[in-house]
């Protein structure tokens, strides 16, 4: 508004000595006083762009009515046009502008051979008006890009905190899954293990030996799986004792760790392995590692257990099946993780998951997997 109240105070400056020539007597006060009017106004043109033109349009009306066609403080129109076409909407800038063009031709056409002007000159004062509004409709344009970039800024940043706090939940979702497996599975043919232990200690000490040696076999293994996982998340503490991520390769240590604490558990696998990608290895062991968990805890008297990896040219089938007199409701661990674990990553890798009751008795877990690459 200072830089405004500048240029107007120089405008009005300017043209009062001009103004005897164009009126006198009381028409000379009323047009000096138009023009002090009109250098008043333009400090509001950032603020009230339209009110600024019009009222501007109707002061300059005022002094063409008083007999001075044109006065110096009309180059403020100008002025007003263009803050109006960079600040308000396309409709109201060019109504604005064609209410200016109006004024000039209402002023100088009647009076154009008293001004001594030409129709090259007329036209060059209507192009000013239409170059202040072009100038300001170009600037609006701009900071209109502007702005929209920096909504599409804004809106990218937020885009990917969102993708951030997807990846950061979804790698918690997998670590807590990973560590549910651990934990459930070992921990459970530990306690197992060292129950049996601990009844045949008295009447068998090399049974239970064995099956302290096995309690700290798995033990270790549980640790070091662990590790694994933890180390996944700072690859700072990696070291020479961290476990490689388990998959299929794995599944006979699983199956002999389950042996031992028990149950009577067979693997079969057929067909071609080799090719499953690395994240659906883990994920069928993991499957593997849950159901046989389930069977500890759910299944009650189990005459066999059957562990069946099958590798076709479509993809991978796990189905672990036992005959247990258990529970026929689907087997959870404890808040439903379990089966809602070996679902997501059964599902995370594009596959299906089959779980429950078997019509000959006994309960069956029938995970598939495509084998597109891992996702």
């Amino acid at each position: 508004m200072a830089l405004d109240a500048l240029v107007a105070v120089l405008v009005v400056l300017y043209g009062l000595p001009l103004l005897p020539v164009m009126a006198d007597g009381w028409r000379l006060v009323a047009v000096s006083i138009v023009s002090v009017a009109m250098g008043a106004v333009l400090p509001w043109r950032r603020h009230r762009p339209l009110t600024v033109l019009i009222s501007l349009v109707a002061l300059a009306t005022v002094h063409l009515l008083l007999g001075a066609p044109v006065i110096p403080a009309d180059v403020l129109l100008a002025l007003a046009v263009y803050t109006l076409a960079s600040r308000q909407e396309r409709v109201r800038s060019v109504a604005g502008a064609g209410a200016v063009v109006a004024w000039v031709l209402l002023a100088i056409l009647p009076n154009r051979a008293a001004l001594y002007l030409r129709w090259s000159d007329i036209a060059a004062l209507l192009g000013c008006v239409a170059w202040a509004w072009t100038w300001g409709s170009l600037v609006r344009t701009r900071r209109a890009y502007i702005a929209g970039l920096q909504e599409r800024a804004r809106q990218a940043e937020r885009e990917r905190e969102a993708r951030a706090r997807a990846a950061v939940s979804e790698e918690r979702a997998r670590i807590s899954r990973d560590l549910h497996d651990i934990v459930s599975h070992s921990l459970g043919a530990v306690v197992v293990m060292a129950d049996g232990a601990a009844a045949t200690v008295d009447r068998d000490p090399q049974r239970a030996k064995a099956a302290m040696l096995t309690v700290r076999d798995t033990g270790r293994g549980a640790l070091d799986e662990v590790r694994g996982v933890l180390t996944g998340l700072r690859d700072e503490l990696r070291d020479e004792h961290a476990s490689p991520v388990p998959g299929l390769a794995q599944l006979g240590n699983l199956v002999g760790r389950a042996q031992e604490a028990g149950l009577p558990v067979r693997l079969t696998a057929s067909g071609a392995t080799c090719d499953v990608p690395p994240g659906v290895g883990t994920a069928a062991y993991r499957v593997v590692q849950e159901a046989l968990t389930n069977v500890r805890k759910h299944a009650g008297r189990v005459g066999a257990v059957e562990v069946r990896v099958e590798g076709t040219g479509s993809g991978l089938r796990v189905r672990v099946r036992d005959d247990g007199s258990g529970s026929t409701r689907p087997p959870t661990t404890e808040g439903g993780v379990g089966l809602v674990g070996m679902r997501e990553r059964v599902t995370i890798h594009g596959g299906n998951l089959r779980v429950g009751p078997r019509r000959e008795g006994g309960f069956e877990v029938d995970a598939t997997f495509p084998c597109k690459g891992d996702r």
